[in-house]
């Protein structure tokens, strides 16, 4: 199908953009999807849970490469500007009618469950179940991931943390 084509030059364009997260969006396609079989969840819900992971920071693609790529911490005003790839990401893929029910779960992916994240400071439930999972596989592989900004932990580290 056509729009997965999409989804793969998207994702492509985005790794040329920022090469040190290359691999990034795939790995967090596979955990999510892995999680979502580990679930219960049907075959529908596990191809969208992977398409969603590979789509979940295409926004990034309108970040200024100054913050995209920099190696220190950022200030509050570059974090606000980091944070809205999610809604950028919504920009992106909305006008796709085939990923229509991709859109509020890339818009969510941020999002916690004790309603501090981002960009709705959605709560628990209100979240949508895949965007759940996106942000534990995209925090997991953050975590076990060097960055430019800090040294990965191990998997036993990173799941700790999770729980």
């Amino acid at each position: 199908m056509i729009y997965r084509e999409a989804i793969h030059m998207l994702n492509t364009i985005l790794e040329e953009k920022d090469p040190y997260t290359a691999g990034h969006s795939r790995r967090v396609a596979y955990y999510a999807s892995k999680i979502a079989k580990n679930l219960g969840l049907d075959a529908k819900e596990q191809t969208l849970a992977h398409e969603t992971g590979l789509l979940h920071d295409v926004g990034k693609l309108l970040t200024p490469e100054s913050i995209l790529l920099k190696p220190k911490r950022f200030t509050k005003k570059e974090l606000i500007i980091m944070q809205r790839h999610a809604i950028d990401s919504v920009k992106i893929i909305e006008n796709i009618a085939a990923l229509k029910d991709h859109v509020p779960i890339v818009r969510h992916h941020h999002e916690s469950f004790d309603g501090t994240g981002y960009p709705d400071r959605l709560r628990g439930e209100a979240i949508p179940l895949i965007s759940r999972i996106l942000c534990v596989a995209d925090a997991f592989d953050a975590m076990t991931t060097n960055r430019i900004y800090k040294p990965r932990k191990t998997k036993n580290e990173a799941l700790n943390e999770l729980r």
